[in-house]
């Protein structure tokens, strides 16, 4: 982050925008909140509260995730599922998530317990482990875990999937049956409108704290036709190929 404050005190910019937690916790925080320059931010994880936000010159979009719609609708499939993993990256986000989210696990039936990770190895063999001793895996995202292989995931979790996996990012759909999914183009495009706005002249202040609201649901037909599952009470279903 040394490096990004040091090019915007450069360039001294009208308005700043940034992207997800670590932009905000370690710049518009530490060198930004409460000073004159306007900050727009998105993609930060479910709530901003834990960082003080907003601030008199900082509004942002929160990335809410159809997370209990994916669990009621996998409870619809197995009404005795309880134990479940959520198998992730070991990251700023994920590990807000982990005290963020386990009230919502739970209000929704389920026993969660986690495991983030820094290597494609770990991930590798806590999904196969995970596959023997869980209801459910949900794996949220895996962009900071090191020497990822798609084509070696893709094989393993095909020849290891033994209960539904679920996701909430469309990236991660080649390793899930199941996703319902946020519409990460949302968050920059509110992002850009936003900061048009405060460039005209609307003060930061008076434009609230907002969050996505765009979903999509999609199916993985070569893992799902494995344990027969189909999503129940939807009829736009996107298939993922």
């Amino acid at each position: 982050m040394a490096l990004a404050l040091e090019q915007i005190q450069k360039f001294k910019p009208d308005l700043i925008i940034a992207s997800d937690d670590d932009a905000v916790k370690y710049l518009v925080v530490l060198h930004f909140k409460g000073k004159e320059i306007p900050v727009v931010f998105c993609g930060v994880n479910w709530s901003a509260e834990q960082y003080g936000l907003p601030a008199a010159n900082v509004t942002g979009m929160l990335e809410v995730l159809p997370l209990m719609e994916n669990l009621q609708q996998i409870k619809l499939f197995n009404p005795e599922a309880r134990k479940m993993l959520i198998l992730s990256e070991n990251s700023t986000s994920e590990q807000n998530n982990k005290i963020l989210l386990d009230t919502l696990f739970r209000s929704a039936g389920f026993e969660p317990e986690y495991e983030l990770v820094n290597e494609f190895a770990d991930w590798k063999s806590a999904f196969v482990d995970a596959n023997q001793n869980f209801d459910l895996i949900y794996l949220p995202t895996n962009g900071a875990i090191k020497n990822w292989d798609k084509a070696e995931a893709v094989e393993t979790v095909s020849q290891s999937i033994k209960v539904p996996v679920i996701t909430c990012d469309d990236f991660m759909m080649p390793y899930c049956v199941f996703g319902m999914t946020k519409v990460a183009s949302e968050q920059g495009e509110w992002a850009a409108k936003t900061a048009l706005e405060i460039l005209d002249g609307k003060p930061t202040g008076e434009i609230k704290l907002t969050r996505n609201k765009k979903m999509v649901v999609w199916i993985n037909p070569k893992l799902a036709d494995k344990m027969k599952y189909k999503p129940i009470n939807f009829k736009n279903v996107q298939i993922f190929q």
